[in-house]
Order: C-alpha cells, then structure tokens, then sequence
C-alpha cells in the first residue's frame, strides 16, 4: 500500500512539473515586455558591483536618472546580475521565477498536510495553477518570488521554527517591500490555525511575554523596516510620488473582491443562496452592506492614477486592470454591479473558514493591497495564494469544479499573455 501510494504522490508531482515544464517551453521566447527590460538593465547595472559586493555602488543606482523609477529594494535583482554573470539569456532570467514556483509544490503539500492532516491534490494544483500568480512565475517581476518568501514563512511558522520564518520574511521584503505586512500576520495566522477558534483581538491579547521572546526576530525585522521608513522618506525605493503609499485605495479592495467573485465563481454559483441568507437575516449586516455602498459611492471614482489610465499596451494588448478601473468609474450602473459582485466575492472567498481566521485574513488583505497609489490586482497575489491554503471546501464537487475553473482561467490568461492579447495584470 506504502510503494502504491508512494507512486501515486510521485505521478501527481511529476503530472504538474511536466505541466509547468511546458508552459516554460511556450513562454520563454516572449521578448521581455512591460517593465521586464527596465529590470535586465538595472540587473545588468548591478554586475559591475558583485565581484566586491559593493551595496553603496548597488544603492547609488537608485540615484541615477536611468534607475530613479526602480521601487524594489535591490535583492532579486542581485540574484539576476548573478545569473547575469553566466548568461545574459531572457529565457535562463525567467527560471529564477520558476524555480520559486517548483519549490513551492512540495511546500504547499507540507503545509497542508500540517493544517489538515492530508494532502488534496485539487487544491495543489489550484494553487500551483492559480490565475495572475501562475503567470507572473514566468515573468521577471518580483511579484512571485516575493510570494514565495510569504508562503515559505508561512511553512516555517507552522513547523514552530519562528527566527527561520523571520528570516525568510526579511529576505521577502528585500525583494519587494509590500511583504511587510506579512511580518506581523504571517505569526498570526500560523497562530489561529494552531488553535481551536480565537478571534484576532484573542490572539494579539494573548501574544504574552513568551510567545514575544520567540518572535523576537520579527519585532526586529518590524522596527528595521521602521528605520527604513523613516531613512528612505517612504516605503518605495523610487518613483516615490506615483508608487507611493499611505492612501487608502478603494479601488485596490474593488478589485481584489471582484477578481474573488470571478476566480471564485463556481462556489459563488453554488452558494449564491446561503449568501443572500447570510446578508438578509441580520439587521446588522444590512446596515452594514448599506454603509459600505454609500461610502463606496461616495468616495470611488475619479481621478484616475495616471499609471492606471492606459486601455491598451502598445496599442493592441487588453490591459486587464485599467478597463476594470475606467469600466467601474464611467459607469454609474457597472459600478453598482461592480460592488454587488464584489460583495459576493468577499462573502464566497470567506465562506469555508473558521470566522476567527476569515476575520484575521479579511484585515490581512485589506492592509495588503489597500495602501497602493496604483489600482492593481497584482497587490492580491498573496492574500489569494492565503485563501486558497486556508479555505477548506466541504462540498467535493464543488472544490473538484472550482479547481478546473481555476485552471482554465489561469491556462487561457497565460495563453493570451504569450499571444499578446492582454497584459498579465
């Protein structure tokens, strides 16, 4: 039964390897686009600086005209200049973001099978294949290598190996600074889900002196990035005015909902009634739901962010996120539909989880994506991939008919990147 099983595990990696391999073979020849061939350059720059590793040379980049618009903080690019130093193939770049991605099947295994006690191969590839994350694997971003460090801290703080999951969060921000959040949630959730039900409120009452003493390292990667904050004028690295943050973005937490409503949609159709249930039996809620519209109406529109006012790249490809924003904000009645789904989205993605965790990981994304200048669903690339980890579906068909929805949305936008037919955010 053991070698049977053993098989069977080995069959399923080697199913979804062999799948990522050949969605590495179709996209690899995608000449570099978007901000890809910003990066190679400020990779390239960085190469000079390795033999001594000079970081005031590296930092001193920041400060040139050509690089002033780099917002990341230099990590990920080091590890390109490195590749760099072998080859300067687009095609071996693309394998950093790969290789994060091929670590992260088994990583994912672990992970569930230390919150559930077993493995579900649906919900792997559901992650794996999950839509914006599956196809930014393949891109010379810092997006995914950054929700990588995330879920990584994640398994660490699962297996009680808390400075390791300091570390790994540190080295996430060093990649791209939006994984400070995740310093103070990532011991949270690891936290909740260790316990019956405890509410977020319980669960930093009870953050006593011992739980601190084994957490030391997070508190000082907190007051680390405090004096980064401070010394650096800001979060962002450069392109301070249009990257910044400290705003709170209605239009950030529209889109993560809607893209829940539609990512999630299968479980939205087959719950369609419980959701209206839950909204209508409480007097609270519907006040509440009332509140949130107004407020939403009231403060949703324009101005649109100038990076946010592009309908096309390059005059032909779709540009996902900058329709959803113009489509939402010129149209009174798109922006009420808009938030109906939206609502749904939120009460669907929240529906399979313990109230205390789906509480902790409602703040979670909000705090995530909600501070950004720019509208952008790529913000909700870890707060999803958190989602899908925690969310435990009952109903088998439904979780069975959710992956392959899943799948098939992330194959066919992946497919459309490659074609240039749409952008991948």
């Amino acid at each position: 039964m053991e070698s049977t099983s053993g098989w069977d595990d080995l069959r399923k990696y080697l199913f979804i390897y062999l799948l990522i391999l050949g969605c590495y073979v179709f996209f690899k020849d995608l000449l570099p686009d978007w901000d890809e061939p910003y990066y190679m350059e400020f990779a390239d720059a960085i190469k000079k600086f390795l033999p001594h590793f000079d970081l005031a040379g590296i930092f001193g980049l920041y400060h040139t005209p050509k690089f002033s618009g780099i917002t990341a903080l230099p990590l990920y690019h080091i590890v390109l200049a490195s590749i760099g130093l072998l080859t300067n193939a687009y095609q071996v770049l693309r394998l950093a973001n790969v290789f994060c991605l091929l670590i992260l099947v088994p990583v994912f295994a672990k992970i569930h099978m230390l919150l559930y006690g077993r493995e579900d191969f649906f919900k792997q590839l559901s992650f794996v294949f999950f839509p914006i994350a599956f196809t930014h694997a393949f891109l010379i971003y810092t997006d995914y290598p950054a929700l990588f460090f995330v879920v990584l801290a994640l398994y660490f703080e699962l297996e009680k190996i808390h400075w390791l999951s300091a570390l790994t969060l540190i080295a996430g921000f060093c990649v791209r600074q939006s994984v400070a959040p995740w310093i103070v949630f990532v011991p949270l959730i690891g936290r909740a889900v260790s316990a019956p039900s405890i509410s977020l409120r319980e669960a930093l009452r009870t953050f006593d002196i011992s739980q601190l003493k084994k957490r030391w390292l997070h508190l000082a990667a907190l007051a680390g990035i405090a004096a980064f904050v401070i010394v650096n004028h800001g979060f962002s690295m450069g392109d301070k005015e249009a990257q910044g943050t400290g705003k709170f973005s209605i239009g950030n937490i529209l889109v993560f909902y809607l893209f829940a409503f539609f990512f999630f949609l299968p479980g939205a159709i087959a719950n369609i009634k419980e959701h209206a249930r839950a909204l209508i039996k409480s007097e609270a809620a519907v006040m509440a739901l009332l509140a949130v519209f107004a407020l939403f109406m009231l403060l949703y529109g324009p101005p649109v962010h100038p990076y946010n006012e592009w309908l096309t790249h390059r005059g032909t490809q779709f540009f996902v996120r900058n329709n959803i924003v113009h489509w939402t904000m010129d149209n009174l009645w798109l922006r009420v539909l808009g938030f109906a789904c939206a609502t749904i989205g939120f009460l669907e993605i929240n529906r399979p989880l313990r109230k205390d965790i789906a509480r902790i990981l409602t703040v979670a994304s909000i705090v995530a994506v909600a501070p950004f200048n720019v509208t952008d669903v790529r913000y909700a690339m870890v707060p999803f991939a958190f989602y899908v980890i925690l969310r435990d579906e009952k109903n088998p068909t439904v979780a069975k008919v959710q992956t392959v929805w899943l799948f098939v949305v992330s194959l066919a936008w992946f497919w459309a990147v490659r074609k240039e037919l749409c952008t991948p955010f």
